[in-house]
């Protein structure tokens, strides 16, 4: 069986000033862009655990003020979703990016392309889920037109009870900074939970301890991260 599909995601990105020790607020707007990304999907189920795919895409990113950082890219890739036996599910493609800064000198990035996704269900309450991926970011960052971001992570997910969920992750990203000659590594480890009030609403809760290390002297740095937030689902 044949499938295609169509996506067209648009987003707005507005940052709020920061508040300065000492007194005082720095502005974001520099930061602020609106995104527009067109993916395209054609797969043929081969067998039914096996699906075969070619995936496109396109995007645009407009600086609203900034607009030193404004890009468009594209993207195409080959892979394949598999099923074995329903225990694990699996995706994994490879291809390439590319991203056109065309206000700076080197501004055409790009880079093989790589992702995958397998989810082990463990049990009917357990499952382990490992992702990893890479994608071209813009930074404001000196010179620099963007980073690659190589990432992986690694999620533990549990049924505690019918309403409650717990969680733990450990992921890392490796950033490559164009055309300015920095590399960062970002490590993440966390927990968490969600409870389930009733059928719409949930309340989530999670710690994150992140360190970023960085050859850019003054790029180091810990940073601890407590979260809560009540949702509405239907």
């Amino acid at each position: 069986m044949l499938k295609a599909k169509l996506t067209d995601n648009v987003g707005y990105y507005d940052y709020s000033p920061v508040e300065l020790q000492g007194g005082g607020n720095l502005n974001q707007f520099a930061r602020d862009y609106l995104s527009n990304g067109i993916s395209s999907e054609l797969g043929y189920d081969l067998t039914e655990n096996f699906q075969p795919f070619i995936r496109a895409g396109y995007n645009t990113r407009d600086y609203t003020s900034n607009t030193h950082h404004s890009s468009d890219g594209d993207n195409f890739d080959i892979g394949s979703k598999m099923d074995f036996g329903g225990v694990i599910t699996a995706e994994a493609y490879l291809g390439y990016l590319n991203q056109d800064y065309y206000n700076f000198n080197a501004g055409n990035i790009s880079a093989l392309d790589f992702g995958g996704d397998l989810l082990w269900n463990v049990t009917e309450l357990t499952s382990i889920e490992l992702k990893s991926g890479r994608t071209i970011d813009e930074t404001t960052l000196g010179t620099a037109s963007s980073i690659i971001d190589s990432n992986g992570s690694l999620t533990a997910t549990h049924e505690l009870r019918r309403d409650l969920l717990v969680e733990g992750h450990i992921s890392y990203d490796s950033l490559d900074y164009q055309d300015f000659g920095r590399h960062d590594d970002v490590y993440d480890l966390g927990f968490g939970g969600r409870y389930f009030i009733n059928r719409q609403w949930f309340a989530d809760g999670s710690y994150d301890y992140q360190r970023r290390g960085s050859d850019s002297p003054g790029g180091n740095y810990n940073e601890h991260i407590l979260l809560t937030r009540i949702g509405y689902q239907y």
